[in-house]
């Protein structure tokens, strides 16, 4: 699930991007088109069921979405649905034709004025979305099996109770280095910078694979730590069994053992 819908001329898809990346980074789930299409879906119908599960819709405004017959379409179908239209302004000008009908009146978020990232802050920040953290779930408040609200409490056991029909609980992971932080490896926005071809630390004997290591065109996939493990682990024998050789087996010709 998400709670806003990102509108745009594909023109400014940098600018799009940057709102979806920025909001995301605040914890509010976003649905911006094409990377939650999946494959095979109808891309008018994917649009349309997104937009009626949102309750934010941003609209990056621009000459180019001004002039485009797919975002207003996307407009008028965030005002049927009832959600609520937040339109970030990155060019000085006003909306014409239907676009003017549907935005006259709301509150609008200016994002002319660089830097970019700041403005896109305010958007985060602009209240449409609000954003409680740092909250752990401590309770459910119902009856008769229906929700009324959720209870939350901070870090200092201090409760808030919030209203809700729905709760949707998502896992997810913080990650922090803890006592890495004091081991004296060199770190890349804190990940541990390796070499890629042993996957050795800057300290002799310390290696790291997978999401915690870091170089120069890495690519954070399962795949990469599978094979990034094989790295390590070929760079490790030397040192665990010296001047022993190391022999490969190929799970395709060593057979079923028993067989």
């Amino acid at each position: 699930m998400h709670d806003v819908f990102i509108s745009y001329s594909t023109t400014d898809k940098q600018v799009a991007d940057a709102a979806c990346a920025t909001l995301e980074a605040h914890g509010v789930r976003c649905w911006i088109a094409p990377r939650d299409i999946l494959g095979g879906d109808d891309f008018a119908d994917a649009v349309v069921a997104a937009i009626s599960h949102a309750r934010v819709f941003v609209l990056i405004f621009s000459s180019h979405s001004n002039a485009s017959d797919h975002v207003r379409r996307e407009v008028q179908a965030a005002f049927h649905k009832g959600a609520v239209v937040v339109p970030l302004r990155i060019e000085d000008i006003e909306p014409s034709g239907a676009l003017e009908y549907y935005l006259s009146g709301r509150h609008w978020l200016d994002a002319m004025t660089p830097p970019l990232e700041a403005q896109l802050q305010r958007l985060a920040e602009a209240g449409s979305v609000e954003l409680v953290t740092p909250y752990q779930l401590a309770g459910l408040d119902g009856a008769a099996g229906r929700l009324d609200a959720v209870i939350v409490a901070d870090l200092a056991g201090n409760t808030r109770r919030l209203d809700a029909d729905c709760l949707l609980p998502f896992f997810g992971l913080a990650t922090n280095l803890g006592p890495l932080a004091d081991w004296g490896l060199a770190f890349d926005d804190n990940r541990v910078s390796i070499d890629p071809a042993t996957c050795m630390s800057s300290r002799p004997g310390i290696f790291a694979i997978g999401d915690i290591a870091t170089y120069p065109g890495k690519l954070k996939l399962i795949l990469s730590g599978f094979a990034e493990a094989a790295t390590a682990a070929h760079a490790i024998h030397p040192r665990v069994y010296p001047g022993t050789a190391l022999h490969f087996e190929y799970s395709t010709t060593k057979g079923i053992p028993g067989g």
